[in-house]
């Protein structure tokens, strides 16, 4: 896919109000994705006088990718917590979209949850732990973003499903990377036990069941 190409996904972003400054970070690096017709939603986006609430939830149960910045405020934030990360993570299970958790600030969440078993980008340490070299992560989250999307908007077009419910079946990774039995492959979706979940390698999804590492409070419920 050429850069010039329009892309058809939805971005949805879900992240804590007191995590203002990373959502404006995160904005900036994704303009151009926008620029190349991606749809990308967060809060902010809704006009004055709306009833936020059901809109917000609208866009995340239209969204082919849902967006967690990570931080101790989002896991802090009861909105986050309770409303938003569970319609994300029944979409995800059925199928419906995708998840790109962003590892932003770190924080601690107990290793068998459903956040604690998601891969987050970056993998070894948080965004904020980078300092100075945290803005040319910023810009490697950004191009895993944009071939999540590209895998997502060529599915798209073959009419294939945006994704599927990890399992724990089949055998074989993309490029010679998680080659460990009980990986398998559906569409442009690799599944298995080992590896990691929602990162990306190159027009393919890894979602793998096995939780890694974590790294490692306060938020009001969300209006515009």
């Amino acid at each position: 896919m050429s850069a010039a190409s329009s892309l058809s996904c939805r971005v949805v972003l879900s992240y804590a109000r007191l995590d203002e400054a990373h959502r404006q970070t995160f904005r900036k690096h994704v303009a151009d994705l926008e620029r190349s017709g991606v749809h990308v939603f967060d809060d902010r986006d809704i006009p004055t006088g709306v009833d936020w609430e059901p809109v917000l939830f609208d866009e995340m149960e239209r969204a082919d990718i849902i967006v967690l910045l990570l931080t101790p405020n989002f896991v802090a934030s009861e909105f986050c917590m309770d409303s938003e990360l569970p319609i994300a993570e029944r979409r995800w299970k059925a199928g419906e979209c995708r998840l790109f958790p962003v590892n932003v600030a770190p924080f601690d969440v107990a290793k068998d949850s459903f956040l604690g078993r998601l891969q987050r980008t970056p993998s070894d340490k948080s965004l904020t732990e980078y300092r100075t070299a945290a803005p040319k992560q910023w810009r490697e989250v950004a191009r895993q973003l944009r071939k999540l999307v590209e895998g997502v908007s060529d599915a798209r077009d073959r009419g294939a499903a945006p994704t599927s419910r990890p399992t724990d079946s089949g055998t074989g990774a993309p490029g010679g990377q998680g080659a460990a039995t009980g990986n398998h492959i559906t569409g442009s979706t690799v599944h298995g036990p080992v590896w990691q979940v929602g990162e990306v390698n190159g027009g393919m999804t890894i979602n793998y069941t096995q939780p890694p590492a974590a790294d490692g409070p306060d938020d009001p419920p969300k209006s515009p």
